[in-house]
Protein backbone atom coordinates (compact mmCIF):
# COMPACT_ATOMS: atom_id res chain seq x y z
CA UNK A 1 0.00 0.00 0.00
CA UNK A 2 1.29 3.44 -0.61
CA UNK A 3 0.78 6.83 0.55
CA UNK A 4 -1.40 8.91 -1.59
CA UNK A 5 1.23 12.30 -2.47
CA UNK A 6 -1.68 14.37 -0.58
CA UNK A 7 -1.15 12.63 2.37
CA UNK A 8 2.78 13.49 2.42
CA UNK A 9 2.03 16.95 1.75
CA UNK A 10 0.06 17.56 4.71
CA UNK A 11 2.24 15.60 6.81
CA UNK A 12 5.12 18.23 6.00
CA UNK A 13 2.73 20.84 6.05
CA UNK A 14 1.90 19.85 9.31
CA UNK A 15 5.09 19.38 10.86
CA UNK A 16 6.73 22.37 9.33
CA UNK A 17 3.42 24.47 10.54
CA UNK A 18 3.60 22.76 14.28
CA UNK A 19 7.90 24.03 14.41
CA UNK A 20 7.02 27.46 13.38
CA UNK A 21 4.78 27.61 16.02
CA UNK A 22 6.50 26.19 18.51
CA UNK A 23 9.64 29.33 17.53
CA UNK A 24 7.02 31.89 17.69
CA UNK A 25 5.88 30.69 21.06
CA UNK A 26 9.62 30.39 22.42
CA UNK A 27 11.42 32.87 20.67
CA UNK A 28 8.36 35.94 20.09
CA UNK A 29 6.70 35.51 23.33
CA UNK A 30 6.86 37.57 26.75
CA UNK A 31 9.26 35.04 28.65
CA UNK A 32 6.89 35.21 31.69
CA UNK A 33 3.98 33.66 29.51
CA UNK A 34 5.83 30.56 28.35
CA UNK A 35 4.04 27.74 30.71
CA UNK A 36 5.07 25.34 28.40
CA UNK A 37 8.45 25.84 28.33
CA UNK A 38 8.60 26.09 32.08
CA UNK A 39 6.70 22.96 32.30
CA UNK A 40 9.60 21.20 30.50
CA UNK A 41 11.99 22.26 32.79
CA UNK A 42 13.76 23.68 29.67
CA UNK A 43 16.22 26.79 30.14
CA UNK A 44 15.59 29.86 31.14
CA UNK A 45 14.09 32.04 27.98
CA UNK A 46 14.51 35.30 28.90
CA UNK A 47 17.84 35.34 26.72
CA UNK A 48 16.71 33.52 23.58
CA UNK A 49 13.75 35.71 23.75
CA UNK A 50 13.40 38.39 20.36
CA UNK A 51 10.30 39.94 21.81
CA UNK A 52 12.14 43.01 22.98
CA UNK A 53 13.09 43.86 19.34
CA UNK A 54 9.40 44.34 18.29
CA UNK A 55 6.79 47.18 19.10
CA UNK A 56 4.55 45.82 21.87
CA UNK A 57 1.76 46.20 19.71
CA UNK A 58 3.27 43.08 18.33
CA UNK A 59 2.10 40.76 20.89
CA UNK A 60 -1.51 40.43 19.89
CA UNK A 61 -0.50 38.40 17.30
CA UNK A 62 2.66 36.37 18.52
CA UNK A 63 0.86 35.85 22.07
CA UNK A 64 -2.55 34.12 19.85
CA UNK A 65 -0.45 33.01 16.73
CA UNK A 66 1.04 29.66 17.96
CA UNK A 67 -2.95 28.88 19.48
CA UNK A 68 -3.90 29.58 15.79
CA UNK A 69 -1.33 27.15 14.16
CA UNK A 70 -1.35 24.48 16.83
CA UNK A 71 -5.51 24.60 15.47
CA UNK A 72 -4.41 24.24 12.39
CA UNK A 73 -1.56 21.94 12.62
CA UNK A 74 -3.39 19.23 14.90
CA UNK A 75 -6.31 19.08 12.07
CA UNK A 76 -4.38 18.41 9.13
CA UNK A 77 -2.57 15.64 11.56
CA UNK A 78 -6.03 14.07 12.19
CA UNK A 79 -6.85 14.67 8.42
CA UNK A 80 -3.97 11.85 7.95
CA UNK A 81 -5.59 9.25 9.49
CA UNK A 82 -9.10 9.43 7.39
CA UNK A 83 -10.26 8.74 3.41
CA UNK A 84 -10.03 12.88 2.31
CA UNK A 85 -13.27 14.20 1.85
CA UNK A 86 -15.47 17.00 2.77
CA UNK A 87 -16.87 15.08 5.63
CA UNK A 88 -13.84 14.10 7.09
CA UNK A 89 -12.12 17.10 6.52
CA UNK A 90 -14.90 18.72 8.35
CA UNK A 91 -14.99 16.20 11.56
CA UNK A 92 -11.05 16.65 11.70
CA UNK A 93 -11.56 20.40 12.11
CA UNK A 94 -14.43 20.73 13.79
CA UNK A 95 -12.63 18.36 16.15
CA UNK A 96 -10.14 20.11 17.03
CA UNK A 97 -12.08 23.68 17.32
CA UNK A 98 -13.89 22.08 20.05
CA UNK A 99 -10.51 20.63 21.80
CA UNK A 100 -9.30 23.84 21.68
CA UNK A 101 -12.27 25.75 22.49
CA UNK A 102 -12.65 23.86 25.60
CA UNK A 103 -9.35 24.09 26.96
CA UNK A 104 -9.27 27.91 26.19
CA UNK A 105 -12.66 28.00 28.41
CA UNK A 106 -11.44 25.59 31.01
CA UNK A 107 -8.36 28.42 31.89
CA UNK A 108 -12.37 30.30 32.93
CA UNK A 109 -13.15 28.05 35.72
CA UNK A 110 -9.90 26.37 36.78
CA UNK A 111 -11.67 23.01 38.26
CA UNK A 112 -10.09 22.15 41.59
CA UNK A 113 -9.58 18.66 40.31
CA UNK A 114 -7.16 20.09 38.08
CA UNK A 115 -5.39 22.29 40.26
CA UNK A 116 -4.30 19.56 42.44
CA UNK A 117 -3.42 17.08 40.01
CA UNK A 118 -0.97 19.71 38.36
CA UNK A 119 2.01 18.06 40.79
CA UNK A 120 1.17 14.59 39.54
CA UNK A 121 3.21 15.52 36.12
CA UNK A 122 2.77 13.32 33.16
CA UNK A 123 0.50 14.42 30.69
CA UNK A 124 -2.52 14.80 32.61
CA UNK A 125 0.01 17.21 35.14
CA UNK A 126 0.49 19.54 31.96
CA UNK A 127 -2.90 19.69 30.82
CA UNK A 128 -3.90 20.76 34.05
CA UNK A 129 -1.23 23.01 34.47
CA UNK A 130 -2.33 24.80 31.63
CA UNK A 131 -5.55 25.01 32.51
CA UNK A 132 -4.88 26.02 36.05
CA UNK A 133 -1.99 28.92 34.98
CA UNK A 134 -3.15 29.60 31.62
CA UNK A 135 -5.13 32.85 31.26
CA UNK A 136 -8.25 32.60 28.90
CA UNK A 137 -8.04 35.13 25.85
CA UNK A 138 -10.90 36.09 23.50
CA UNK A 139 -8.26 36.50 20.91
CA UNK A 140 -7.48 32.64 21.39
CA UNK A 141 -10.83 31.79 20.82
CA UNK A 142 -10.69 33.54 17.46
CA UNK A 143 -7.81 32.44 16.19
CA UNK A 144 -8.34 28.79 16.84
CA UNK A 145 -11.48 29.31 14.59
CA UNK A 146 -8.91 31.20 12.28
CA UNK A 147 -7.00 28.22 12.63
CA UNK A 148 -9.57 25.38 11.78
CA UNK A 149 -10.83 26.99 8.49
CA UNK A 150 -7.52 27.90 7.48
CA UNK A 151 -7.09 23.84 7.88
CA UNK A 152 -10.20 23.19 6.12
CA UNK A 153 -9.54 25.13 3.52
CA UNK A 154 -6.33 23.81 2.73
CA UNK A 155 -7.15 20.05 3.57
CA UNK A 156 -10.09 20.76 1.15
CA UNK A 157 -7.89 21.80 -1.39
CA UNK A 158 -5.35 19.39 -1.47
CA UNK A 159 -8.15 16.64 -1.21
CA UNK A 160 -9.96 18.24 -4.68
CA UNK A 161 -6.45 18.46 -6.70
CA UNK A 162 -5.61 14.62 -5.44
CA UNK A 163 -8.15 12.25 -6.71
CA UNK A 164 -8.14 10.07 -3.32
Amino acid sequence: MTTHPAKINIAILGTFSLLLGVGIYIFFRDPQKLYLANYLLLPDQSEASLVNLFPSWISWLTDSLPTAIHAFAFSLFTALIFRLNTSTIAISCVAWLVIDWVFELLQIFKPTSCLFSFNDGGIGGLFCGYIAYGVFDWNDMFSIFVGCILAYLTLWHLAKHSGD
